[in-house]
């Protein structure tokens, strides 16, 4: 309540949803303006390749749909559950993440009884194609930890 953005979002997040909420679908930016967008999802080094795909996947996603969707996960906020979810977990974050930053994910693992925190360097909001390797030994080891321990 009271303007007060609640979700997952950075400042940077906060400030799309505000012109989401205010100008719909209008407020999606120009194919420049997306690139940059893309590319800022990724750390300081990223595959142009890489860039150029996530690109490709944010045209393909129709305007209104994110008009109506940011909004929504700026409100999402499910914080005082957190304490509820009695299952290993795993928080994965790149230092430079600047979509959902690393204070968020610390404040997500502080608030999971059973978390383990990682902090991918140079690693931006995109881990599953900035580090594919490194992601997905840690999956196997997260997967490993709930299958010996039972859940």
């Amino acid at each position: 309540g009271g303007g007060r953005l609640q979700g997952p979002v950075s400042a940077l997040g906060a400030r799309a949803v505000l012109l989401a909420q205010r100008f719909g679908a209008a407020a999606i930016p120009s194919a420049d303006v997306r690139w940059w967008a893309a590319r800022g999802a990724f750390g300081p080094d990223p595959d142009p390749v890489q860039v150029a795909m996530t690109d490709e996947l944010a045209e393909a996603t129709p305007m209104t749909t994110l008009a109506h969707l940011l909004p929504v996960l700026a409100r999402f906020d499910l914080a005082d559950r957190l304490v509820e979810v009695d299952l290993p977990a795993l928080v994965v974050v790149g230092t430079h993440d600047h979509l959902t930053p690393p204070s968020h994910a610390r404040r997500l693992a502080e608030g999971l009884p059973r978390a383990e925190l990682v902090e991918l360097p140079r690693a931006g909001h995109m881990p599953m194609l900035e580090r594919p390797r490194e992601l997905a030994r840690l999956l196997e080891d997260l997967a490993a930890t709930v299958a010996g321990s039972g859940g």
